[in-house]
């Protein structure tokens, strides 16, 4: 098929399905002349006759009934991997993998989520979850596209740099604590958790929480790491083992044997942000961010 392309498919079964060249070029709005120029060149690239010759139209040979076959699906094939090509270029079609710092039930990353699938269906989007050190290496390995992760309470700029990654503010997550449910509050101070052992599991970066409470000027907050799931950690709060600091799209409405007080004293919050690296080339990236721009709007962008 030496000097064969994808035309001269296109003008040998535009041809085959017209009946002559004539009516082949009409149809495209062509000269008569490329139409039978393509054929022949087709013909010579192969050595063998495609199409008789008649005093009114044109008719396949048995060579070129075979040939018909495979040009179909060979420019079927090509206009479908132009039509992917589009898709994954605009960012309606490929792959998006996400992290996140903590398990969610409901809330702004529930509402993220759904309106993307919702607008890019075409997207498989793989989820995972995992601390704040293991996102950025999942990032720099290019593991992940995306992570969102939280920082100390905003302030924060409009966007920044964090050892060469690209950072954007989201929303902001009310924190919340676990108490068992044979426990009534409502609201509690730091001080209130002062007393009790705060249960966590490894990945929660509970060293930079104590020292934002402490730069807050309140007390220094006593935690017990479990190596447990999200469901185990609130089951040990049911069971009086302690207290758990948790964002609030982390806790459902009703959960056995569980109470929920809100923290009542300055910070109770943490500034959710999107992390992916700046030179990523991701069409679906760059769709998943503008949308979270779109319904988290920061204070002052334009």
């Amino acid at each position: 098929m030496s000097g064969t392309n994808i035309r001269h498919l296109r003008l040998l079964i535009a041809a085959a399905d017209a009946g002559s060249f004539s009516a082949a070029a009409a149809r495209l709005a062509i000269e008569v002349s490329a139409v039978s120029r393509a054929v022949r060149d087709l013909e010579d690239s192969i050595g063998v006759s495609l199409f008789e010759r008649l005093a009114r139209g044109i008719r396949l040979t048995d060579a070129g009934k075979t040939y018909l076959v495979s040009a179909r699906d060979i420019v079927n094939r090509f206009e479908k991997a132009e039509a992917d090509a589009k898709l994954a270029g605009s960012g309606l079609k490929g792959r998006l993998a996400i992290g996140f710092v903590w398990s969610f039930a409901s809330g702004p990353i529930v509402d993220l989520i759904r309106e993307y699938q919702a607008t890019n269906r075409d997207v498989a989007v793989r989820m995972s979850e995992r601390g704040d050190d293991e996102l950025v290496a999942g990032l720099r390995a290019f593991d992940l596209d995306v992570v969102l992760t939280a920082s100390d309470p905003p302030p924060l700029p409009r966007s920044k740099a964090i050892n060469g990654l690209a950072s954007q503010p989201l929303w902001v997550e009310r924190l919340l604590v676990a108490i068992p449910s044979t426990h009534s509050a409502e609201y509690l101070t730091w001080d209130d958790l002062s007393a009790q052992t705060l249960l966590c599991r490894p990945e929660d970066d509970w060293r930079r929480f104590v020292a934002h409470v402490e730069r807050l000027g309140g007390p220094t907050l006593r935690f017990s790491e479990q190596d447990v799931a999200l469901d185990s950690l609130l089951g040990l709060v049911a069971a009086g083992l302690g207290w758990s600091i948790l964002p609030m799209s982390t806790l459902r409405p009703t959960m056995s044997g569980i109470g929920v007080a809100a923290v009542s004293s300055d910070g109770a919050e943490l500034q959710v942000e999107a992390l992916w690296r700046p030179e990523a080339d991701n069409p679906a990236l760059r769709r998943f961010l503008a949308l979270a721009r779109r319904m988290f709007p920061q204070p002052g962008r334009h």
